[in-house]
């Protein structure tokens, strides 16, 4: 059992789950519905019950687990929004994940990645103070206490609860079942994230959070580097090797006939970068365009074609466009729109990676269900793999 801090769907609309009903940690015990109701009571009551009763249900190896909402919810979600404070909105009840609750350590007894995940899913921060095991009765055999949660504060809403009822059910049962649950990368790439959407951070943090993210994910998946050679068709290496090998000679013959010891050394590093060129090398616009094409999303190729007909400032692709951007928010420290960057460009730039980021981490633990997306208007996508070759660019943000 999972207490949930801060843990508000808004409202909460979650379904009845008669399997559920007498389930011995249920916190509320409501009798079903009468026969025989006139058709507008029954909806005005299914409406109420959804509310007040609907629990967010998942499975976890065949086995059910629900989320249920505190009996005061109403007046926690208030005090939580007009103070920003913490408090316990929901309890998360499902089947142990581990088999030895007495001697396993403490990352995999607490299942924090579900914790970020619904914070993703929800736009506010979600902990837990401790996770409870219990046995088939429901008395206690272990408590385990952690870091609870931060104060209430909002972000983007992945999954808004006018997405489909279940969605946030869904995606516990997703995360609960992902080959990488419990791993630090997943845990660290969702943080990025949500850093991401933070209204109070400065745009220039926003976009390095999401450099960050992706750079977690690409240093997992073996994107990090990048062997520029073998990108290319054969005649095209041997072209540009020729090519490069002159101009290094040409660079020695000039680094020889140097006699200043300063810039001896200078033109032999420059010859040597020059002879190395189209080996090895740290692009972050291409790691991102690699991760993207690993999970089956197609925006490179739908941003490439893009910019083939309206070139960025820079006459960059879009993986160079990535790379100049995170060297202007790492390296100068700041975007300069008042005279070298195009605000608009900026912005669009950003909720398209945030965009992405969301869809590589959702894709990650298995969800595949509908989803809001960051970029302006906010628009419910039906699911993660929405971006297909013929994808219009202005739904990704560029028009």
């Amino acid at each position: 059992m999972l207490p949930l801090v801060n843990f508000l769907p808004n409202p909460w609309e979650g379904e009845q789950v008669p399997e559920l009903a007498t389930h011995p940690l249920r916190l509320n015990t409501w009798p079903p519905l009468p026969e025989g109701l006139p058709e507008n009571d029954l909806v005005a009551a299914s409406w109420l019950l959804r509310r007040r009763a609907g629990l967010y249900y998942f499975f976890v190896n065949g086995e059910p687990g629900f989320i249920e909402r505190m009996p005061n919810l109403t007046a926690r979600a208030k005090m939580v929004r007009r103070k920003k404070s913490r408090r316990i909105t929901g309890v998360m009840v499902g089947p142990a994940h581990v088999q030895d609750v007495e001697f396993s350590e403490y990352a995999s007894l607490f299942p924090q990645d579900i914790l970020g995940m619904l914070s993703l899913a929800t736009g506010v921060p979600v902990g837990a103070p401790w996770l409870e095991f219990r046995d088939e009765k429901g008395s206690l055999v272990r408590r385990v206490h952690c870091f609870g949660a931060g104060r209430y504060e909002r972000t983007h809403t992945a999954i808004p609860r006018h997405m489909a009822t279940n969605a946030l059910g869904y995606l516990v049962g997703k995360v609960l079942a992902a080959a990488d649950r419990g791993q630090k990368f997943l845990r660290v790439a969702v943080n990025h994230a949500l850093a991401a959407s933070n209204q109070h951070h400065s745009l220039e943090s926003q976009f390095i959070s999401l450099c960050r993210g992706f750079e977690t994910l690409c240093r997992q998946h073996g994107f990090i580097k990048q062997d520029l050679s073998p990108r290319l068709w054969p005649a095209q290496q041997t072209e540009v090797k020729a090519i490069l090998q002159e101009a290094a000679a040409k660079i020695r013959k000039i680094q020889k006939a140097e006699t200043d010891l300063g810039r001896k050394p200078v033109l032999e590093a420059i010859g040597s970068r020059v002879q190395n060129a189209a080996q090895i090398e740290k692009s972050f616009g291409l790691a991102v365009a690699d991760l993207a094409l690993k999970f089956g999303f197609h925006d490179a190729q739908v941003l490439d074609a893009f910019l083939a007909a309206k070139p960025h400032p820079t006459g960059k692709t879009w993986p160079g466009v990535l790379t100049h951007y995170r060297a202007a928010a790492t390296h100068d420290a700041y975007f300069d729109w008042a005279s070298r960057e195009d605000l608009h460009t900026i912005l669009r730039v950003r909720d398209h990676l945030h965009d992405l980021l969301i869809r590589v981490l959702f894709k990650t633990v298995g969800y595949d269900g509908p989803y809001q997306s960051p970029i302006p208007p906010l628009m419910q996508r039906e699911s993660v793999e929405w971006v297909k070759p013929s994808t219009s660019p202005g739904l990704l943000g560029f028009a």
